[in-house]
């Protein structure tokens, strides 16, 4: 199945590095925000739109595939529930260390999330 699925993703991989590299070469804009400068605020706006459109249907699509797995897994959802409070752990630790320190978290989050 790998074999079959990679030729056809190669086309749509080259597009979005033409569109990375092309951000990167205009300041990290969006695709929107290029358009828009180049063509006018209309269809940067269709740009945008249709941005958001594609990555609420890749995320649909996401968890799709998510919950097919989770229905036919007897431990997906004690995976799910234990590195649920590890994530948010990590976030907050983040969110109130990283003001004050360089290196703001210890290896404690990273050997607890594979572990889960």
């Amino acid at each position: 199945m790998t074999i079959q699925i990679a030729p056809r993703s190669f086309p749509s991989l080259l597009a979005w590095l033409l569109i990375l590299f092309c951000s990167t070469r205009r300041r990290g804009k969006s695709l929107g925000q290029m358009v828009r400068e180049e063509v006018g605020r209309f269809a940067g706006f269709i740009t945008l739109i249709s941005v958001v459109a594609i990555m609420v249907i890749l995320l649909a699509v996401l968890a799709l595939v998510v919950v097919k797995a989770l229905a036919e897994s007897p431990w997906g959802l004690f995976t799910i529930l234990a590195s649920m409070p590890i994530a948010m752990a990590m976030g907050v630790g983040l969110r109130l260390v990283a003001e004050k320190e360089i290196r703001p978290l210890r290896e404690e989050p990273y050997v607890a999330l594979p572990a889960a």
